[in-house]
């Protein structure tokens, strides 16, 4: 009798199935993913200006120019690129501040015309959703579970 019913057990469990799968719902909301890739691409972008400052840099002080426009250029990126790997780590770990933040950069990005509001529009018409919000563990508790 004891085989049956492990028969059964193995019979119902649950298969494992890859998250990959078209037909398997993402945990993680789409947009969050949207933003994390945006915010990769931000990183490059970054990256790439704080190397042109360094470049820059190293090319005025060996001509015996004045260095001091590549080392803002790389300050001023680079302090920009802190803040997006600051975001991207933040939106991974579902923290709520990256949550904030992100909303926060999406209401100013709304003004940076056309592309801009484009990207921007299209993250905020999604980032209030309460799945989003759920995801960020900041759904309000059920009704009744509040304390008196």
């Amino acid at each position: 009798m004891q085989g049956a019913y492990e028969d059964d057990v193995a019979r119902t469990a649950p298969i494992p199935v890859l998250s990959w799968e078209p037909d398997v719902p993402r945990t993680e909301p789409p947009v969050v993913r949207d933003v994390r890739i945006l915010c990769i691409l931000v990183m490059v972008t970054y990256g790439g200006l704080v190397s042109m400052g360094g470049y820059e840099a190293i090319t005025a002080s060996s001509s015996g120019k004045d260095a001091g426009g590549g080392l803002a250029i790389m300050t001023i990126y680079g302090m920009c690129l802190a803040v997006a790997i600051t975001l991207y780590i933040g939106l991974k770990n579902r923290n709520r501040v990256a949550w904030v933040a992100q909303s926060v950069i999406s209401w100013v990005g709304v003004f940076g015309f056309p592309v801009g509001t484009l990207i921007h529009y299209s993250i905020l018409s999604r980032w209030f959703k309460p799945e989003v919000k759920t995801w960020f563990d900041m759904a309000p508790p059920p009704i009744g579970t509040y304390p008196r």
